[in-house]
This record gives C-alpha cells, structure tokens and sequence, in this order.
C-alpha cells in the first residue's frame, strides 16, 4: 500500500521540517516566558539579530557544556536533514538513499534536541539542590519538578522526528517493492 505513494512521502516530510523552523522547541518560563524557534537558536549562538534587530538572550541554554553541545549539533542535524530531502527530490535515482540519510539525521536531530534539554533540566535542579531550593525550602526535594516549570519542551523537534521516520518509512518502501519483485524459487 505505501510503496503506491512513495513518491509522496519525501515532500510530506519536507512538509514536516519546514514548519518546524517557526515552531517553538523550547520555552524558557522564568523571569519572563520565551519561546525559542531554531531560527532564534541560532540566531543566539551566532550572536545575531533577529528580523526585528532585537538580540537573541539564549544565556539559558548556555549554562552547561552538554547542553551547548547537544544544542549546536541537533541544529546541525536539522539543517543537513532539510539539505538532504531537498536534494532527493530532483535527483530520483538516488532519492530512498538521500531519504534515509535525512532521515536518520532529522531523528538524531530530535534525540539530541531531547538530550539537551534534559540535560539543561538536570543541571537547573542540581543547582537549586546545592542551594537548597531556589524558594527557599517550598521545593527542597522536589528540584526537578521546579526545572520542569522552567524548562517547557516545545513541539518542534517532534515534527523533525515525526518527518524522519517518515523518510526512513520511504527507505523501507522502496525495500519491500524490491523484495516483492524478486521472483522466489
């Protein structure tokens, strides 16, 4: 039944990725609420200013190492993700291959998008346990559901995710037409 509409699958997830570049990943709820798309992202690490010439203030996600790192790569993984499945359309020969090649890279984008921001989490709770509670003793044991009201997940990475395992299912179309053509003995 997929392998019908195969050809349908590489735009459809292109169709994923593109909104996800306006979509919130994450959403900073302290001393104000913010919500960051990738645009403002990066936008923040390359020290930019946005289209409206205000400064992006990222400083959050800049507390920790890992989250940095997690970070830059998952905005990495997103970009090459879309140059893939953009170059798999033209090029039909090689389209189930450049697919899954986007593919798995707009799911490790998701995943290390996850892991930051967890890790990010991690290191606001372990830092409000150090100081024993960053209200005073209301949130003594109870560090990460503090960290969960700061740190909101967006829905963006889970688009990207959504769209890679979209173009990995055109991979395994393709695999099981070929398999279905080959005549068994």
């Amino acid at each position: 039944m997929l392998g019908s509409y195969k050809y349908l699958i590489v735009p459809i997830s292109i169709g994923l990725l593109l909104p996800a570049f306006a979509v919130p990943w994450v959403a900073i709820n302290f001393l104000g609420y913010r919500a960051y798309a990738p645009l403002d992202i990066m936008a923040g690490f390359a020290q930019t200013p946005d289209a409206a010439g205000r400064q992006i203030d990222i400083s959050l996600l800049r507390q920790n190492g890992p989250t940095v790192a997690a970070s830059i790569a998952s905005m990495s993984l997103f970009v090459l993700a879309i140059a893939f499945l953009l170059a798999a359309i033209p090029l039909k020969r090689h389209r189930t291959r450049l697919a899954l090649v986007g593919g798995i890279l707009a799911i490790g984008s998701g995943v290390l998008w996850i892991y930051a921001i967890e890790s990010l989490k991690d290191s606001i709770a372990r830092a409000a346990a150090v100081t024993g509670g960053i209200i005073g003793e209301e949130f003594r044991g109870r560090e990460n559901d503090l960290a969960d009201l700061f740190i909101i997940m967006g829905i963006g990475h889970y688009l990207v995710m959504a769209a890679g395992a979209l173009s990995v299912s055109n991979y395994l179309a393709e695999l099981h037409a070929r398999a279905r053509q080959i005549p068994s003995r």
